[in-house]
């Protein structure tokens, strides 16, 4: 018995009490350490019910390590939304790649990386979604001055 099981069966308890079991589910099989699927968690007891089910329908979740990435099939991903997160990501962050997906901001890979217009507007309305859950979402400085040099005004 590792060290954490003791944690895993008390956490599985909690969510059957808390009606978020589903999740334990959607996060099997992928890369997502147990600090992380923990964080993922916690967010999703915040979300709203309906965004919470969306997730369950819609979204997995994986990480990139320290140690590198993972690759994934496509037929391994039976859901529409696979969320990549840093193993260091927090509740907020975890929150804002949620209205990403909620929102329907869709980023085809492979090809060419969005325009900074595009970026723009769609980092904002996932700040301002994941703001209106109770998470702190802000806009990185980077992309404010990339827009402000490229388009001018913020509008």
């Amino acid at each position: 018995m590792d060290q954490y099981a003791g944690f895993r069966m008390f956490l599985s308890k909690v969510l059957k009490l808390l009606c978020l079991e589903g999740i334990m589910d959607n996060l099997g099989g992928l890369q997502v350490d147990r600090d992380l699927e923990f964080t993922i968690v916690k967010t999703l007891q915040k979300l709203p019910p309906r965004v919470r089910n969306y997730v369950y329908k819609n979204c997995a979740f994986t990480s990139i390590p320290k140690a590198g990435g993972q690759s994934l099939c496509r037929h391994k991903i039976k859901k529409p939304w696979l969320i990549i997160l840093s193993d260091k990501a927090d509740e907020n962050v975890v929150a804002h790649e949620i209205a990403h997906a909620r929102l329907g901001h869709k980023i085809d890979f492979p090809s060419i990386w969005p325009p900074i217009e595009w970026s723009y507007q769609t980092e904002k309305e996932a700040c301002e979604q994941a703001t209106k859950w109770g998470f702190k979402s802000e806009l990185e400085q980077e992309l404010i001055e990339a827009y402000k040099k490229k388009v001018g005004d913020i509008k």
